[in-house]
């Protein structure tokens, strides 16, 4: 998801994402925080494909992986979005984030 190929984000988005749907992998404290910080990451990624497939996949993992997460990445994780609420953004962007707030 770090690639400077935008397939590779997007694909690798993609796989990650439908793993952690199946519930086929646990991950631990550290992985969390790993995959939120990037997921957050990609939403203001350059590419609207990768930034759109960010969007999709952000509230998905938000609503599976806040049911586990620590307290400590769940309030990064809300003031990140606070902040980005309050940023001069465009409007779909805004929508973005009030919607992955929504999902938590």
């Amino acid at each position: 998801m770090t690639s400077s190929d935008k397939d590779f984000r997007f694909m690798a988005t993609n796989d990650l994402m439908s793993e952690l749907q199946k519930d086929s992998i646990k991950l631990d404290d550290d992985s969390e925080r790993k995959v939120v910080k990037m997921l957050l990451k990609l939403l203001e990624d350059k590419n609207g494909e990768v930034q759109n497939l960010a969007v999709k996949w952000t509230i998905v993992a938000l609503s599976h992986l806040v049911m586990s997460c620590n307290q400590q990445l769940y309030s990064k994780l809300i003031e990140f979005l606070l902040e980005g609420l309050t940023k001069d953004s465009s409007a779909s962007t805004t929508r973005t984030y009030i919607q992955c707030i929504a999902a938590i």
